[in-house]
């Protein structure tokens, strides 16, 4: 029995140890040169929970991933150069860039139409990418263009040269890379890119160049007529598919009655043969 007593007591006694390691109360510290601070158990706790492991890990992964974004955050053109280079900063360091470096960083090859600045499409392609009969080839209001081509400007201004600002018309550049692109002429992605950097550092004195790459928007694939805008009639494009898919079952009908009046006129033929015989 008094075996039985010492062994219940001694839990009781391991678990109030316990316990009391686990309790924080109000206590004085003094620090060098300090006053004395009063430490109260929430703010206690609150330390404790911050240096478990498992949070101190979660706090860790999280500050760790702040820095890397804080860091690309960072990247900003220093400066351009006189053989049309560039010098940046990335995550601190400084890297010249040129068209050999950046080509090796994309891994794309650096054939083709390396120079833009100061290029003009052809008054061809400006007829046929225009909804009006025009012959500039600067200046051209983006929502006067057919729908295909609204969507080029897009893609030009928001990956090949990406700008701050939005861009409402087509500058002559704009055009020319364009009609690169619908004749899939080969492009010098990395020179194109460090061109537009230099011409950029150069014009606005080495601030911020471009803009994070962004998806379409839907208001942009609406005016462009990729999609259907909720709520209203059909898009022009997707009436004129379905307009095509019923002309081609039309035709499919057509075609299939006309082969059947070519066997019966067959049929005729070898009758006639027959009768004349």
């Amino acid at each position: 029995m008094n075996n039985l007593y010492s062994g219940r007591w001694k839990e009781e006694m391991s678990t109030a140890e316990n316990r009391s390691a686990r309790t924080f109360k109000v206590s004085n510290f003094k620090l060098l040169e300090s006053g004395v601070i009063d430490v109260f158990t929430e703010e206690t706790e609150k330390a404790y929970m911050k240096k478990r492991p498992g949070t101190q890990g979660k706090i860790e992964e999280q500050v760790n991933k702040q820095e890397t974004v804080d860091n690309l955050r960072k990247q900003s053109i220093l400066a351009g150069r006189e053989d049309g280079s560039v010098n940046t900063i990335v995550n601190d360091i400084v890297v010249h860039l040129d068209e050999t470096l950046l080509g090796k960083i994309l891994r794309v090859p650096r054939d083709g139409t390396m120079c833009v600045v100061g290029k003009t499409c052809s008054v061809e392609f400006v007829t046929q990418c225009s909804k009006q009969p025009t012959t500039k080839c600067a200046g051209l209001f983006k929502k006067g263009m057919k729908s295909e081509y609204q969507l080029a400007v897009e893609f030009v201004n928001k990956t090949l040269l990406p700008q701050t600002e939005k861009r409402t018309s087509t500058t002559s550049v704009d055009l020319y890379v364009m009609e690169l692109l619908c004749k899939f002429e080969p492009l010098n992605l990395p020179g194109i890119m460090v061109e537009h950097m230099y011409k950029t550092v150069i014009e606005r004195k080495g601030i911020l160049v471009g803009t994070v790459k962004q998806a379409f928007s839907e208001t942009t694939l609406v005016e462009c007529e990729c999609i259907e805008w909720k709520g209203n009639s059909k898009s022009k494009m997707s009436q004129l598919i379905k307009d095509q898919d019923q002309l081609k079952h039309e035709v499919e009908e057509l075609t299939m009655k006309l082969s059947g009046k070519d066997a019966e006129i067959a049929i005729l033929k070898a009758e006639l043969l027959t009768a004349q015989t």
